[in-house]
Order: structure tokens, then C-alpha cells, then sequence
């Protein structure tokens, strides 16, 4: 791995969720501030789609800023997801369908959205394949560009065992 990426992997990896969050909120300010062009571009288009005054756009689009920002660094924290953090972090409803999901010995496809802790599901996935009945999960990503931040994403992604196969490559692995 090229060192620089190494070396954010080391250090991101030794973030806390709560580390995590800050430094989210951090960088989601910083970029708030120093990116003016899509900070208009945002606060229009919530205007345009939600239906909003402009005052109300501004807080949405910061708080999306931000929250951008914390969902990304979460990628650190895969490595760290075992039964301690999910008992600790994740609440679960019995009734929802992902349960019904922890809860069966059948092989299971799962297509999910980026929305909440998308980041996190990686871990969780692959903490749930360490139970005795499951086998490797599969996930399946968009390649990035940069080889680089590719091999740093597919690496933390795939930190509790979860297999990251690139979309374009993935039917050859599922």
C-alpha cells in the first residue's frame, strides 16, 4: 500500500466512535467553510427540492456537510466492529428484517442503500460471518479511480472479513 494511505490507515484506524464524530464534524465545518461553490450549490438545490426558505437550506446543508463527513470516517471504525461494539452501538429491533437476517441459517443477499452507518454495515457483516453456520459475506463497491484510495477502501471495508469485490469484476466472485 502507498505509504501516505498506510499511514492513514494506521492512524484512522485508531479512532474512536466518538473521536470519529468529532473529527467528522471537524472536517464537515472546514469544508463548509472553504468550499464555496458547493455550499451554494447545495443550499439551491435543497431549496429547489425540499421546498425550503433560503435560512432553512443553509441549516440543512451544513448539517449535511457534516454528517457527510462523520458517515465517511466511519470506514476507520470497521476494523473495530466486533460483538462488543454491535452489543454496545448498534440498537436493533427485534421485528426489523435485518434481525430476521442475524437470525437464519440461510445465505442471504442484502442490498442496501447508503443511508446511516452504510460504512459500518461492512463490519457488521463480517462480524456476523464469524458465527459458526455463516460463510465469507460478499460486498459489493463502486472501484474508485485513484488505485491508491481504492486498495485503502477495500481494505478497511474488508477489516472484519467481509470480501469487497469490485462492482465491475463482482459477478465473477459472487
Amino acid at each position: 500500500m502507498n505509504p501516505i494511505y498506510s499511514a492513514f490507515y494506521t492512524l484512522g484506524t485508531k479512532m474512536t466512535v466518538n473521536s470519529s464524530k468529532m473529527l467528522g464534524c471537524a472536517l464537515g465545518t472546514v469544508m463548509w467553510h472553504s468550499l464555496p461553490k458547493r455550499r451554494k450549490l447545495a443550499i439551491d438545490a435543497i431549496q429547489q427540492h425540499l421546498n425550503v426558505e433560503h435560512e432553512e437550506a443553509v441549516v440543512i446543508a451544513k448539517k449535511s456537510f457534516i454528517h457527510n463527513c462523520r458517515s465517511f470516517l466511519e470506514i476507520f471504525l470497521v476494523p473495530k466492529v466486533d460483538n462488543k461494539f454491535l452489543s454496545e452501538l448498534i440498537a436493533q429491533d427485534e421485528d426489523h428484517p435485518f434481525s430476521a437476517c442475524v437470525a437464519t441459517d440461510a445465505p442471504i443477499i442484502a442490498i442496501t442503500g447508503h443511508m446511516g452507518a452504510w460504512e459500518i454495515m461492512a463490519g457488521i457483516l463480517g462480524e456476523l460471518a464469524t458465527a459458526p453456520h455463516r460463510t465469507q459475506p460478499q460486498i459489493v463497491v463502486r472501484t474508485n479511480k485513484n488505485e491508491s484510495i481504492n486498495e485503502l477502501i477495500f481494505k478497511l471495508r474488508g477489516g472484519r472479513g467481509a470480501k469487497i469485490l469490485s462492482h465491475r469484476n463482482a459477478v465473477f466472485g459472487v
